[in-house]
Parts: C-alpha cells; sequence; structure tokens
C-alpha cells in the first residue's frame, strides 16, 4: 500500500520587475550529467486538484478526472500540468509521460498550459516519467504510471476501421436512395393535366440559344393528335351526281370505306384517294361495318345487305321483309351482324346458311338510330326516346331510361363491359361494370367511336370534338371550322376519320414529322 505524501508548499509570487533577485545558482546536475538552469521565478501556479474535471480538447469525449497517486513532495500523480514549462521532453497526448527522464522540467504537476521551450507541451494526463519535479527541487521518488489509456475502464471503446467504412457505404446509399426517389417524385409531377393544343410542338429539344427550342429531356414525347384540313372525297363523282356520304367504318389504321346515297362503296387507298370499290344495285347505301379489314357488310335502304369477304363483294341479299329503313348495321365477326330500322326492329345474320332473323327490339316502335355489338353475345342499340336495349344472343331486354327525353344518335361497344352512347342534347351516357351513367360532353354531338374500352372520340355537327379517356370527356381543338360533320370511325385513339356533309374526309392523328 503506497502512502500519500504531503502536497508541496506553493512557489513564492515572483518580485516585481524592479525587485528581480538574481538567478539562483543552477541545479545540481541530473544523472545523465547535463546542467539544467532552475527557471526564473514565475506567477504561482494553481495546484491542480484531483478531483478537478478535465477540459477535454476538442475533438475528445468529455471524460471524468481519474485519481492519481502522489509521490513525496509532489502533486498528485496524473494531473493535468498548466503552468510548468516543457524544456526539452515531450508530454505525450494520450498517456502523459514525458520523453527522456529529466529531459523537461515541469511546474509543479506536468506539462499542459505552459510556455513550451524546445518540446511540445501536451495536454495528456499521467505521470511525468520516472523522475519528476516538485517545486525548486528534483523527485527522483519513482511513481506509479496510470493505464496507458485514461479512458480505459470507462465502457469507451473507439470504433474500428470496419464500422467506419460500413457506416460511410450506409450513408451514401441512403443518400444515393433519396436522391433517386427526389427525381422519380419530380418526374411524377411533370405530368401535363390538360390536353397540348393542337399543332404544338412537344417533343423535347436539347438546350440551346433562345429561339431554338426548349430544353428538355433527350427523349420526345409523342405528339398530339390533330385534325387535318378537309380532304374531298371522290371529288370527280360524288359532287356531279349530288350524292351525300352515308356511312363510313374503319376497321384499321390507313383501311376505310364509306358509303354513299347513290349505292357506291368507295375505298380509302394509301395517296388518300377513295375509288370506287362497289356499286349496290338497288343505290342508296344507308351504312357500312366492318369487323375487320377482310369481312364488311353495307346495308341498303330498301332493306338489302352485300358483304364483303375476303377481298370479293357479294351479291345483295334481303335482310328482311318489315316496312321500316335501315338505319345502323354492326358486325362482331365474319359470322355475325345485327341491322336495326326506324321502327324498333332488329335484324340479326348468323352466316350465309342461316341468313337473317327478325326481331322487335322496342315494342313501342320508337326509331332505333344506332346499334353496337362487341361479340355474338352482346350487342346494344338505342333510340330516338333515350331508351337502350341489350341483346344477349338470343333475345332483347326489355328498354331501359338511360337517358329519357332524349335522342340518342349513336352508340359504340368495344368490349361487352364498355359502352358509350350519345345524344344530341350534348351529353354520353357511358355503360360500365354493368350499370349506365350519364356525363356532360358539351355540345350536341352527332357520333361517336370507340377504338377500346375507355378510349372514345366524340364529334359535333359544327366540328366541335371531345375525347374520353381515363374516365373523363376533354375538349379538343374543333376539326376545320365551318364543318358540317356526319359520320366518325376510329381504328386507334389517335387514328380517326370523319366524313362531313360536303363529301370531305379529315383525318384526325398526330402530325406526319418531317
Amino acid at each position: 500500500m503506497l502512502r500519500v505524501p504531503a502536497a508541496a508548499p506553493p512557489a513564492e509570487r515572483p518580485a516585481p520587475p524592479a525587485e528581480r533577485p538574481a538567478p539562483p545558482s543552477p541545479r545540481a546536475a541530473p544523472p545523465t550529467g547535463r546542467v539544467i538552469p532552475v527557471e526564473w521565478a514565475r506567477p504561482q501556479a494553481r495546484t491542480a486538484s484531483p478531483a478537478e474535471e478535465r477540459i477535454a480538447p476538442p475533438g475528445e469525449w468529455h471524460l471524468p478526472p481519474r485519481p492519481g497517486l502522489a509521490g513525496p513532495g509532489g502533486t498528485a500523480a496524473g494531473g493535468a500540468a498548466r503552468d510548468g514549462t516543457a524544456s526539452d521532453g515531450t508530454a505525450s497526448d494520450s498517456t502523459g509521460t514525458a520523453g527522456r527522464p529529466a529531459a523537461g522540467a515541469a511546474g509543479r504537476a506536468g506539462a499542459a498550459n505552459g510556455s513550451p521551450g524546445h518540446g511540445i507541451a501536451g495536454g495528456g494526463a499521467g505521470s511525468t516519467g520516472a523522475q519528476r519535479t516538485a517545486g525548486n527541487g528534483l523527485d527522483t521518488a519513482a511513481q506509479p504510471s496510470l493505464p496507458a489509456d485514461p479512458r480505459a475502464g470507462t465502457g469507451y471503446r473507439r470504433p474500428s476501421r470496419t464500422r467506419l467504412l460500413a457506416g460511410a457505404a450506409a450513408v451514401a446509399i441512403l443518400g444515393v436512395t433519396g436522391v433517386t426517389g427526389t427525381l422519380v417524385v419530380m418526374h411524377s409531377h411533370q405530368t401535363v393535366a390538360s390536353a397540348p393544343a393542337a399543332g404544338s410542338a412537344t417533343a423535347s429539344a436539347p438546350s440551346g440559344p433562345p429561339g431554338t427550342g426548349t430544353a428538355g429531356s433527350a427523349s420526345a414525347t409523342p405528339a398530339a393528335a390533330q385534325w387535318s384540313s378537309p380532304v374531298p372525297v371522290d371529288p370527280q363523282t360524288l359532287p356531279a351526281s349530288g350524292a351525300q356520304i352515308t356511312g363510313l367504318a374503319c376497321p384499321k389504321r390507313g383501311v376505310c370505306y364509306a358509303t354513299d346515297s347513290t349505292g357506291s362503296v368507295l375505298s380509302l387507298q394509301s395517296g388518300g384517294t377513295w375509288p370506287v370499290a362497289n356499286k349496290d344495285p338497288n343505290g342508296h347505301l344507308i351504312a357500312v361495318s366492318c369487323s375487320s379489314s377482310r369481312f364488311c357488310l353495307t346495308v341498303d335502304a330498301a332493306g338489302y345487305a352485300i358483304p364483303f369477304t375476303q377481298g370479293v363483294w357479294g351479291t345483295p341479299a334481303l335482310v328482311g321483309s318489315g316496312s321500316g329503313t335501315l338505319t345502323s348495321v354492326s358486325c362482331a365477326d365474319s359470322s355475325f351482324c345485327v341491322a336495326v330500322d326506324n321502327i324498333g326492329v332488329a335484324f340479326t345474320y348468323r352466316g350465309v346458311t342461316t341468313g337473317w332473323i327478325q326481331q322487335t327490339a322496342d315494342p313501342s316502335g320508337q326509331a332505333l338510330n344506332s346499334v353496337s355489338c362487341a361479340s355474338s353475345t352482346y350487342c346494344v342499340a338505342v333510340s330516338a326516346s333515350g331508351n337502350v336495349f341489350t341483346y344477349n344472343g338470343t333475345s332483347w331486354s326489355n328498354p331501359a331510361a338511360v337517358d329519357t327525353g332524349h335522342d340518342l344518335v349513336s352508340v359504340s361497344c368495344p368490349t361487352k363491359s364498355f359502352c358509350m352512347a350519345v345524344d344530341s342534347s350534348g351529353q354520353a351516357a357511358m355503360h360500365s361494370d354493368g350499370l349506365w351513367g350519364l356525363q356532360p360532353i358539351g355540345p350536341a354531338a352527332v357520333a361517336v367511336s370507340c377504338p377500346s374500352a375507355g378510349s372514345c372520340l366524340a364529334v359535333g355537327r359544327s366540328g366541335t370534338t371531345a375525347s374520353y379517356a381515363n374516365g373523363l370527356w376533354t375538349h379538343l381543338a374543333s376539326a376545320a371550322p365551318g364543318a358540317r360533320i356526319t359520320t366518325v370511325s376510329c381504328a386507334a385513339a389517335t387514328a380517326c376519320v370523319a366524313t362531313d356533309h360536303d363529301n370531305n374526309a379529315l383525318f384526325y392523328a398526330p402530325p406526319a414529322s418531317g
């Protein structure tokens, strides 16, 4: 057990500069043979108490002081040296151990805040080596050393390089993830809510001087569809005969057939011309429907139908002997078609062998303006009184009062689960998931065409156009001013053709590039 010696007496306060005594004689030479001059008188140093808390230098943890042992005639071992002078020794920042014994002199308790001589004054705590100075003499008593790390036993553990690298990698991954998520959110909020104006350039262009383009991404956004200028259909025949286009069907892009009031079937060619493809001897074709580019069927005012199969037009066949006039026809495939007339009668076609079967759809005798068949077991017909009739493959349903009091003029059903009808009062009746509902679309429409479920285009007589997508109707730029639209047919959402009262064709598609 070590005996704790009494504290060394405090150093005398130095005399004023005018009465500064002469330097004392040199001390005795240490065992190494060097003579170390005695320090000049200096201000009284404050004795460091073992219980005082060491001020942690920047970058270190704030740890409580560790009490040490004091040798005879000296202060507590391990106290922070504050007012001494380091001569040639080095006070370690971690162990506090002076370099060579007796090579440096410490005031009361080691070198920390004193003015350095030729060595480095450290801030560490601990013993000053095997020999230590106290007061004005040498303390040659051996002092016990503290642990090498003053934080030993406090629960602190320096993080390893592996943990530091793992932490840095985790921060980098989180940073990349955050930036990616931010870019995705920014990109998701750049979607345009309204339809672009017709003819506007929507493709992104590289950044450049003002007036050369708009800075944007490298990928180009598809241009919005717009109406073309009116193009005359068969200008040599139609104007001379006074005929009017009565029907239109476009089963695919670039393939369209139109019928006129003189009994001609006009076929759209790649060059934009419409030559006569077939002639009905009865004249006055009413409507045409094409389930594909290889099968179409026309009906005339006399109640006859002419099929177009595998590129060959057939001969007229009587649809029915009713007193009404056929108004519309729709074909789901080459072996199933339905035609309706103006007195509520429907006629079903099931191939050449079976022929046509007549059934009453509307017992009240209201005119059936339009019919559309998604399959051989699902058709919808609409009437002038706002009623809807559904065919299930065997019979017609009772009238459903969907748009009472309004004239439903056109219907289009691309699938069994989706249909759209429009009336002459600016409303649309939509059938989805077994229910019908009304939506306003603005100006009165004369025709609607839906190339797929949830995608439709409606046109008004004055050329007004509305597009249905994502559950909403959007007003688009009108067709040619003054155009009196009569029919419309869409092979795709951006591939439609309309005809007007002046026997012109208008194409709704994105503008040609270049």
